[in-house]
């Protein structure tokens, strides 16, 4: 049968098929290079060594080497090996220079362009570098980076001893090594890496290394703070830091972060946490710089003993006591030793310091001191305040306080205004203040309560009696979210009305009434004791009756006789419970 019409259709899919066939084929050909593993340099020449690879485009035509004296070439073919089991290449290179070399293989493969091998050059392999060496949990661990140049297939990890190196180890496929941290101190032992080829050529050996030492001081005695010496001869070879970070662990706790971190530089880090009778141990993390690689160091441990300051605390106030004494209140919340010394400082005006005893045992004593009146009581603007000092001579120096100094006056009868000064302590938390009358037993009676001024009128005081008043502070001190109430008193001040004076101008020692029998003054309030003069004179002047007693009278006799009636002068002294001198003159009938 014949298909004339579709015989060039069926050729030309035939044609498409094989070309497209072809293509597959040609995509999954594997063509390799060489693998080149060392170049040798030796006296007068240098030797290449290599494996060969198989390829699934069959036997090869040729080895082709070529060579070049700087990195970057240019890179000339100086040999092309038509042995296809040939491995090795003697270059003769009688000035000993410096070569760069790479090789590939020559195929008739489908127009597949062979790739090149690794470029090595005539050189032994580079000296790795470490990055640093970490103490962990007892193991010392030796990092480094790999070596820059690629024929290196493993390394030597050295133990550097007095006198010699110990080969610890060979390690392939990676660029960390881990060794138990026993024997000699960890930090005693140092290490070198030497890397090496295929063909058994050894680089130079690394710098040598240790694991970082950490050292202190302090923590004893008067000097509180641990002082810790940062190893820098050691960590200035590891590669380059970032920061270092401290961990702390305390009596076997675990380790945590004690920030802030340090300048990779530091020569020493200062650690104010420690507490008395405790155990504390430290390490140190170098951070590396670009990867936050971490290399610690050895564990530093202490026993903490030190002299316990005398930790600040507060003043909340001070109260006046009737007899003048000074009650304080004050802050005792913690722990305090015993100190050294202890003073009340007063701070007068002029700033002009006293200074007096408190007792050593003060902490003992609750959170309330009473002081002996002082020899100069507290005037406005002068304040209190309690200096301590450990056996350290370090000295603790409170807030100032300033009792309330209440003063009062009277407008007019049954009137009083009431005057004070805000209790001093310089703290935070809410102030107000309660008002007393206070009666001849001492209680009080509430006239006003929880005021936030300074100032506060009685209206309700007796006309022609004497009325007495103390203010009480009520301070509230916020300490840590718990409100705690103080009270605080002022000092007495009392109001009496302005003393005035009735002078009966006539009386008879024989009236029927007793109070008609004796010539006496009558005082709307008694005159002060002090000061007072009761004189009465007949009218040639001479002086018949004197008393400085403000509650007696003239009964009308002299020397024990009785005076005949007639005119008689007096004069009457005394100063007013303000403290006003007065006086009064006059006559008075004497009748019989």
């Amino acid at each position: 049968m014949n298909f004339p019409g579709n015989y060039p259709r069926v050729r030309l899919l035939s044609l498409l098929f094989c070309c497209f066939f072809g293509a597959v084929l040609a995509a999954q050909v594997q063509v390799p290079a060489p693998n080149l593993q060392c170049v040798t340099a030796q006296a007068d020449r240098v030797d290449l060594t290599w494996t060969n690879e198989s390829s699934s485009c069959g036997v090869r035509d040729a080895t082709q080497i070529f060579r070049a004296t700087e990195p970057d070439g240019p890179y000339v073919q100086i040999a092309e090996l038509l042995d296809s089991t040939a491995t090795t290449f003697s270059d003769p290179n009688p000035l000993g220079e410096l070569r760069y070399y790479y090789l590939r293989y020559a195929f008739n493969c489908n127009d597949v362009t062979p790739p090149s091998s690794d470029t090595l050059d005539s050189f032994i392999p580079r000296t790795p570098v470490i990055r640093y060496v970490s103490l962990e949990d007892d193991q010392l661990i030796i990092d480094w980076e790999p070596s820059s140049s690629p024929e290196v297939i493993g390394y030597v990890v050295l133990e550097v001893l007095p006198t010699s190196f110990l080969p610890l180890d060979t390690i392939r496929n990676a660029t960390q090594f881990t060794v138990i941290a026993n024997g000699s101190p960890a930090v005693d032992r140092r290490f070198r890496i030497v890397a090496f080829d295929a063909c058994g050529n050894l680089s130079p050996q690394s710098a040598i290394l240790a694991a970082a030492n950490l050292s202190g001081s302090g923590g004893a005695g008067c000097d509180s703070r641990i002082v810790l010496t940062v190893d820098q001869p050691s960590l200035q070879l590891f590669q380059p830091l970032a920061r270092l970070e401290l961990f702390v662990s305390t009596d076997g706790g675990p380790f945590v972060a004690a920030p802030p971190s340090a300048p990779a530089t530091a020569n020493e880090i200062r650690y104010d946490e420690a507490n008395d009778d405790t155990e504390v141990c430290f390490y140190l993390e170098g951070v590396l710089l670009g990867d936050e690689s971490r290399a610690r160091s050895a564990v530093y441990c202490q026993t903490v003993t030190i002299t316990q300051p005398v930790r600040p605390f507060n003043l909340f106030g001070v109260s006046v006591n009737t007899d003048g004494s000074l009650a304080f209140r004050f802050q005792n919340d913690q722990v305090q030793p015993v100190p050294v010394t202890a003073e009340l400082l007063i701070n007068r005006q002029g700033n002009i310091r006293e200074s007096a005893d408190l007792p050593l045992d003060l902490f003992t004593m609750g959170d309330q001191l009473t002081f002996p009146p002082l020899a100069n009581p507290l005037q406005a603007g002068e304040t209190a305040s309690f200096r301590l000092t450990d056996a350290c001579m370090r000295e603790v120096e409170t807030n100032a306080v300033a009792p309330v100094r209440l003063t009062a006056s009277s407008f007019f009868p049954g009137n009083n205004q009431l005057n004070w000064t805000p209790l001093v302590n310089n703290l935070g938390g809410g102030l107000s203040y309660n008002v007393f009358r206070i009666d001849t037993a001492g209680a009080g009676l509430l006239l006003a309560g929880n005021l936030t001024g300074l100032n506060f009128t009685d209206e309700t005081a007796s006309a022609g009696t004497e009325s007495c008043y103390r203010v009480e502070a009520v301070y509230r001190a916020d300490t840590t979210g718990i409100i705690t109430t103080y009270f605080f008193w002022s000092n007495v001040v009392c109001v009496s009305p302005q003393t005035e004076v009735y002078v009966p101008n006539a009386f008879n020692p024989n009236s029927t009434e007793a109070a008609n029998r004796v010539f006496q003054p009558l005082f709307s309030s008694p005159p002060a004791a002090n000061g007072y003069d009761f004189r009465v004179y007949d009218r040639w002047g001479g002086l018949r009756f004197f008393t400085d007693d403000p509650t007696s009278g003239w009964d009308g006799t002299s020397d024990g006789q009785e005076l005949r009636s007639g005119t008689y002068l007096y004069v009457i002294e005394y100063e007013t419970s303000r403290g006003t001198p007065r006086r009064s003159a006059g006559t008075v009938n004497l009748l019989r």
